[in-house]
């Protein structure tokens, strides 16, 4: 009896035991999410600051249309900002807060896959509605600021359509700016690397294609030296982080056989646009994916854009009937030894950007690549020009009226003036 005894003791000091463990893992969880609250809190605090410095940088610096505004009591007559309202809608820690319970669910077994699918859909949907709402009242802010007597352009800064206007650019501060993530890609290392910067980047887009919106966006650094791009998110907010990843090594890779391409000197040199991506690590998680905002960039390119050919089998022939874009798609097969097929040539002049890539294998490079059927579409259209021909390229089809670019010296010896495939690792 007294063993029994002294076991069942044993088996309540454990149980014991157990249930005080669990309540300080509990214990130190919640004060975990206690100072995740505290820098959720801290967080929109400082948005809310920076809201109101915006209002008062835009008031006080933006110049007025009156040439009496530069007298000494202007300033007096200057509206205070508007002050910030309870933020309504969804906030992060309720955002993150959310998702975490449907992933407990889901774990748990309480609810399946497509209900879990379909209540983070509602949930990203309504975190958008909330940032929407939000990117409405700035930009009533920068009204109402431009209609307290500042006629300037700067007071309505990030609320146009439009591409902004050189003195929208001035009107940009660091201080206005938001800290993010750049993201790089080095094609001959094949490897990515990560630094701060800060940007501004206008709320509505000024373009939008069948899958992306585009954005006009500055980057300033401390000096207040100031960059021009273009920013681009996917208009799918379900769109995979790896898009964006392989966009930017697909423009790699097209920007690596250009500098080969030019290797041969061909009478116009090409080149492909240096873009990046963007991790946005101030601003709301994606709830589709879990992680930061990611948007690709690129140095913002002026003038009429040309899509010379696609990735299966249009050739440009009615705006501009170019030998250099199309002969720079039948070079990178060549030069690749039919292992790559660069195509979706477009841009301005000879610059490029947003290219897409076929693969021999059709493995990598988003779900443009067509594979061994791209290419073969390829060459179905494609007919050699003078450039072909300089380049020493075998040809399918030959171009019968010709007035594009043509070599100057046809008679090179076949291939002589193409650099060697496999010098660089693709």
């Amino acid at each position: 009896l007294k063993e029994k005894a002294r076991r069942t003791q044993n088996k309540q000091i454990e149980t014991l035991s157990n249930t005080v463990g669990l309540y300080e893992r509990l214990l130190n969880e919640a004060r975990s999410l206690a100072d995740d609250a505290g820098a959720v809190l801290e967080q929109v605090n400082g948005l809310k600051k920076a809201t109101d410095k915006f209002a008062t940088e835009v008031t006080i610096r933006g110049p007025s249309s009156n040439a009496s505004s530069k007298s000494s009591d202007s300033a007096t007559t200057r509206p205070a900002p508007r002050k910030s309202a309870a933020t309504p809608g969804l906030s992060v820690a309720e955002v993150n807060k959310r998702l975490t319970v449907l992933e407990g669910r889901l774990a748990t077994g309480e609810i399946d896959e497509t209900t879990y699918a379909t209540d983070r859909r509602a949930l990203y949907l309504e975190a958008e509605a909330t940032k929407r709402m939000l990117e409405t009242r700035m930009a009533e802010t920068r009204r109402s600021t431009a209609s307290s007597g500042n006629t300037s352009d700067r007071a309505t800064v990030g609320s146009t359509q439009e591409a902004p206007t050189n003195s929208m650019l001035d009107a940009i501060t660091f201080d206005m700016t938001e800290e993010v993530v750049q993201m790089t890609y080095d094609i001959k290392s094949l490897t990515w690397h990560k630094k701060p910067m800060n940007v501004y980047i206008w709320d509505k887009p000024f373009g939008e294609g069948a899958l992306r919106q585009c954005f006009m966006m500055v980057a300033v650094d401390k000096d207040g030296k100031k960059t021009r791009y273009v920013a681009k998110n996917s208009k799918d907010p379900e769109e995979p982080d790896e898009t964006y990843y392989r966009d930017v090594e697909t423009q790699a890779l097209a920007s690596m056989l250009a500098e080969h391409y030019n290797m041969a000197k061909p009478p116009k040199k090409i080149k492909f646009l240096e873009c990046f991506l963007l991790k946005m690590v101030n601003r709301t998680l994606n709830p589709c994916t879990g992680n930061p905002e990611l948007m690709h960039v690129e140095p913002y390119l002026p003038g009429e854009y040309i899509k010379h050919n696609s990735n299966w089998g249009y050739v440009e022939e009615t705006k501009q009937d170019r030998n250099t874009p199309q002969a720079f798609s039948h070079f990178t097969h060549h030069h690749t030894k039919g292992r790559y097929l660069v195509v979706d040539i477009q841009g301005v002049g000879n610059v490029f950007t947003d290219p897409q890539v076929h693969t021999n294998d059709a493995k990598g490079f988003g779900i443009g690549n067509c594979g061994q059927d791209g290419m073969d579409k390829f060459f179905e259209t494609h007919e050699c020009n003078a450039l072909c021909q300089f380049l020493g390229l075998k040809a399918k089809i030959l171009k019968e009226f010709d007035g594009g670019t043509r070599a100057p010296k046809l008679t090179a010896k076949s291939g002589s003036a193409v650099p060697p495939a496999g010098t660089t690792k693709p």
